[in-house]
């Protein structure tokens, strides 16, 4: 290689350099990945384009919708107390729970909040609902809506309301995804 016993680690990157090398973080990709549900879902803006000829008379919207769960369960914290005596905290384990359900529209930044007491097939079909009405979706409007895989966005009992259309993102874009990619 350099023809000498002993590189000093500046010579290293001096080397590396002269390669025309970098320093970097690669790229995460989960093993779960699916390759061709990836390349699909990158045709968003052609599906978007589909529907924009289908209803050639409509206002053609993407927005994206996602639940967060809200709550609160009891945490017992370390307090101080004398030495050789333990204290005791009075808990009460129940715990509730209530849902947030959120659409937004990233190119205005409008958003739709519905708060909810449960996640299911069928509150997210009262939540499609108020919110087609809430948009105004329908024959003049069409809401093209990205969401999760969730098993109550794709249960059998699902009702679509009019003017709404639902788009799937497939797995690595959900829970396999890095929000980091070098935990920085």
């Amino acid at each position: 290689m350099t023809g000498v016993d002993k590189v000093w680690p500046q010579r290293g990157w001096d080397y590396l350099k002269r390669l025309e090398q970098s320093l970097q973080c690669p790229r995460p990709h989960h093993r779960k990945g699916e390759p061709e549900a990836q390349a699909a879902f990158k045709k968003l803006p052609e599906y978007k384009a589909e529907l924009e000829r289908r209803y050639p008379n409509a206002q053609v919207e993407v927005w994206s919708f996602d639940e967060h769960r809200l709550g609160l369960k009891p945490i017992i914290r370390k307090i101080w107390a004398p030495v050789g005596q333990r204290p005791i905290a009075e808990v009460d384990h129940r715990y509730e729970w209530t849902y947030l359900y959120g659409f937004v529209h990233p190119a205005t930044g409008n958003t739709e909040w519905f708060i909810l007491p449960r996640v299911n097939g069928e509150w997210f079909n009262q939540a499609l609902q108020s919110f087609a009405q809430q948009v105004g979706a329908g024959k003049h409007k069409q809401i093209l809506l990205v969401l999760d895989g969730a098993g109550w966005h794709t249960c059998k009992n699902r009702v679509v309301p009019p003017g709404i259309h639902l788009k799937v993102y497939p797995p690595i874009l959900q829970s396999y995804s890095p929000l980091n990619g070098c935990g920085g």
